[in-house]
């Protein structure tokens, strides 16, 4: 999918209504996006509406108005066959959060910071399941190299967590299987991931043999006193994975990579804080099988908002339980897509682990 079809997909069709039970069943795709003349205006009165307020310069406030007109214009004339220009991503990106149709939420102090008028259609969810919500951020913390942010991981098992192998090969060095840490590899629970946590072990990791980027790690020790949180649910059916299924990530978003410095501005017009915790909801766009970019029948697509510190972030479901981990987030292409391994999909190449599945 182009981005210019993805940012259609998001701006010209609302977020599933999603307050009921969601049934283990396919959700039938609406008919193909389209973005009109009348929709194209809410949108650019909505970014004038927060730009006026917003600590930007003049400068930054014409150029991000007068982009944002033109990539929806070129959306409205072309339709996924768009071609958008970087300072067009930039400004369909601003429009995408202050829009609320693909938020960004914090928490503070283990509770999440859930604004009605920043989480748009997902307010309602949202706000009913937030105690599971924090419940599940609880799990998920930020794993770190000394003071460096390396990704995010969750609580899996008795004294073990779940993340990338690529979060790992940023730690330690592998060789003939065993591995060494480059530093004092720590994993940390808070809002922030930056309190000293829990030591992580270089004994029984375990990854993959298909090449697939996911590991276990063992925590082995706290380094404040304090108790491991509780394994997460693991969802072991794969009919959770399917296309338009609301879903969202908690996770440590990081510093864009040098060469995304355009995204500055959009980060003071949101007063982002790089490393923290965040819950940003969205949808499985691709089942399993059916992500162009890898044959693998283990991994799905999905749109929640991410940044490079997300990899090894739990993709949990949303609207049944909204407490139950259907996937480990891996990789992403802004707005074009992020893939994502099931579960359900893992459970036998895990089953010499003591994880929590349900």
């Amino acid at each position: 999918m182009s981005a210019a079809s993805s940012y259609l997909k998001l701006l010209a069709k609302p977020v599933p209504a999603v307050a009921g039970t969601v049934a283990r069943e396919v959700i039938i795709p609406p008919p193909d996006p389209r973005l009109d003349d009348t929709e194209s205006a809410r949108l650019q009165d909505k970014l004038a509406s927060k730009l006026a307020t917003a600590e930007v310069s003049e400068a930054e406030r014409e150029g991000l108005t007068d982009a944002a007109g033109r990539a929806l214009g070129k959306l409205v004339s072309d339709g996924g066959h768009a071609a958008l220009s970087p300072p067009d991503i930039m400004a369909l990106e601003a429009l995408v959060v202050i829009d609320g149709i693909r938020p960004v939420v914090d928490f503070r102090d283990g509770a999440l910071m859930a604004e009605p008028d920043r989480l748009g259609e997902w307010a309602e969810v949202t706000l009913r399941d937030a105690a599971r919500i924090e419940e599940v951020a609880q799990s998920v913390g930020r794993i770190n190299l000394g003071d460096r942010q390396m990704g995010t991981g969750f609580v899996v098992g008795p004294h073990t967590i779940m993340t990338n192998r690529h979060v790992l090969e940023g730690l330690a060095e592998g060789q003939d299987g065993a591995w060494r840490f480059r530093g004092e590899a720590t994993i940390a629970f808070g809002d922030h991931g930056a309190e000293r946590g829990f030591r992580l072990s270089e004994q029984d990791i375990s990854t993959c043999g298909l090449g697939r980027d996911y590991v276990l790690m063992d925590v082995a020790a706290a380094l404040d006193g304090g108790e491991l949180p509780g394994a997460l649910r693991l969802e072991d059916s794969r009919s959770f994975v399917l296309p338009n299924r609301p879903v969202y990530i908690v996770g440590y978003p990081g510093k864009p990579l040098p060469g995304t410095e355009r995204f500055s501005l959009l980060q003071r017009l949101f007063n982002c804080e790089y490393g923290r915790k965040r819950y940003c909801p969205g949808e499985v766009s691709s089942g399993l099988g059916e992500v162009a970019e890898t044959s693998d029948k283990a991994v799905f697509g999905h749109d929640c908002t991410t940044l490079g510190g997300n990899s090894g972030s739990p993709v949990v479901d949303l609207g049944e339980s909204s407490a139950t981990v259907v996937g480990v987030h891996f990789a992403g292409i802004r707005r074009v897509s992020n893939f994502a391994y099931s579960l359900a999909a893992l459970r036998d190449d895990l089953e010499d682990r003591a994880l929590n599945y349900v």
